[in-house]
């Protein structure tokens, strides 16, 4: 538990962690983001253009509204993440 108490947010500590031991780590050449173009603002997708998480969980279960499940998520970010 000690190791996991410096990992607590809003005073509560995890209940379980994972330690792992990296032998090897290789990075991926820098080429792959430069060709991908990610900070290109002609190429970036507008963030509203989006759906959001609310709209997906809705339409995809249909077992809320979009408004039911937008207001879910908001407040369970809120108040139920830790």
């Amino acid at each position: 538990m000690a190791l996991l108490t410096p990992l607590a947010v809003q005073n509560i500590a995890p209940t379980i962690g994972l330690k792992v031991h990296v032998d090897e780590c290789y990075f991926h050449c820098g080429k792959a983001l430069m060709r991908s173009k990610l900070w290109d603002p002609e190429v970036q997708v507008e963030r509203h253009s989006f759906p959001t998480l609310g709209r997906i969980i809705a339409e995809q279960t249909a077992a809320v509204s979009v408004d039911v499940a937008e207001k879910t998520m908001e407040e369970a970010y809120r108040s139920r993440l830790y």
